[in-house]
């Protein structure tokens, strides 16, 4: 597996690329130079993404109960 390596961090190009598989040659540099450039803002993985406690979300239903419910 090839890496590249930006601001000290290894980049792992195959998933890079692996998310670069439905788009069109003409996109595809553009937006694999993006991904790169900003590779520590990007999750591959879902065991990647971060939480916070900081904010709380709250939705009023005035009392209404759900609509439907997942079975």
């Amino acid at each position: 597996m090839a890496s590249i390596s930006v601001a000290s961090d290894p980049i792992n190009t195959a998933a890079v690329e692996s998310a670069l598989l439905d788009v069109d040659e003409e996109n595809k540099e553009n937006l694999r130079r993006l991904i790169i450039n900003n590779y520590n803002s990007f999750a591959f993985k879902t065991s990647e993404l971060g939480h916070t406690t900081l904010v709380k979300h709250v939705i009023d239903t005035q009392g209404q109960g759900p609509i439907r419910q997942r079975a």
